[in-house]
């Protein structure tokens, strides 16, 4: 599932003044994506809450991405 098209980015807003600024799992990893796609050539997939990165020589990396919550 590609979610470039209508995925929007923190940058996307002025400020997050007066906005529920919340962050999903998701939406880290597809950021996390276009970010080390802009850097490295490699293949890019996401399965689950984590990112799969392969490159050419054969190097595999396992991104995840995991919401730390705690008692307010």
């Amino acid at each position: 599932m590609e979610k470039d098209s209508i995925h929007v980015f923190a940058t996307d807003y002025e400020s997050c003044e007066g906005l529920m600024c919340v962050v999903e799992e998701d939406e880290m990893l597809y950021d996390i994506k276009k970010l080390l796609g802009d850097y490295y050539y490699a293949t890019f997939g996401i399965d689950g809450k984590s990112l799969n990165i392969s490159f050419n020589n054969g190097q595999k990396f396992n991104v995840t991405v995991k919401e730390i919550k705690t008692a307010v």
